[in-house]
């Protein structure tokens, strides 16, 4: 399997170059060193929330394509397909999906094709492969049909993606409101600013008020980040038991999913 990522992680240098050529120009009008260290702190925390959201996406995106995979497996072994040739038609129904099909048309000796499922099931967004590799390999050796079983792990992945879609709205929520939080100090330099209290001047200007803004830059970047930690932390445990229960289900259920027609 190759070890290309889904989501692509954006680079750092044009975010710096950005941020240097606009905290310079700050620089000269303020006449003040501090924007150019706060324009780099700015950029770098700017890049890593954008590459956790192309993440979260390219995960969703792949938990989606596994769905589908699985919804053409079965309709392809309903078909009377065998498993391997059934899986090597279905796997091209999501472009997403493109280097699993590559693989899996590479013949290896050494791995068949529960083997290749378990492989990719490693990556991020493609877990619900893990169930499908455990029910292949019993149905193999209990030599009973797959077709019930594909048929379970389909609705168990499909209730998942819907548990996992009311939680990503409950919690988008709560990133709005960490982001509004964010950028919340910088209306109130522009209130102090309205009432002629002059903060800025303060800020870039005084000894005291550079150690100020530095310091407060910097509490705002650990907030920031502590509270994104959170929240990805309830959001990887959301669908944890679930899908390893549902495994488990899956596998004792092979020898009945042979006996329906």
């Amino acid at each position: 399997m190759t070890s290309a990522r889904f989501a692509e992680r954006l680079p750092l240098a044009p975010f710096l170059v950005a941020a240097l050529a606009l905290g310079t120009l700050c620089a000269l009008v303020t006449r003040s060193a501090v924007p150019i260290p706060l324009a780099l702190l700015g950029a770098v925390l700017l890049r890593s929330r954008l590459n956790s959201a192309r993440a979260r996406a390219a995960e969703a995106s792949q938990r989606a394509a596994v769905v589908e995979l699985c919804a053409a497996l079965r309709g392809e072994l309903q078909a009377g397909r065998q498993p391997a040739a059934a899986f090597a038609e279905a796997v091209w129904c999501r472009p997403e999906l493109r280097d699993l099909a590559e693989e899996f048309a590479r013949p290896d000796p050494d791995r068949d094709e529960p083997d290749l499922l378990a492989a990719a099931a490693r990556r991020p967004g493609r877990e619900g492969l893990a169930s499908l590799a455990a029910c292949w390999r019993a149905a193999e050796q209990h030599g009973v049909p797959l077709t019930g079983a594909v048929s379970g792990i389909e609705d168990g992945l499909r209730a998942e993606q819907h548990r996992r879609q009311n939680l990503a709205a409950e919690l988008s929520g709560v990133r709005t409101t960490v982001a509004l939080l964010g950028v919340l100090p910088v209306f109130g330099l522009a209130l102090g600013s309205a009432l002629g209290a002059d903060p800025i001047h303060t800020l870039l200007a005084r000894p005291v008020g550079e150690v100020c803004l530095l310091l407060g830059c910097l509490l705002e970047v650990i907030g920031l980040r502590w509270s994104d930690r959170l929240v990805s932390a309830i959001d990887g445990r959301s669908a944890a038991p679930p899908r390893q229960r549902s495994l488990g289900t899956l596998v004792r259920a092979i020898p009945l999913a042979g006996s329906k027609p």
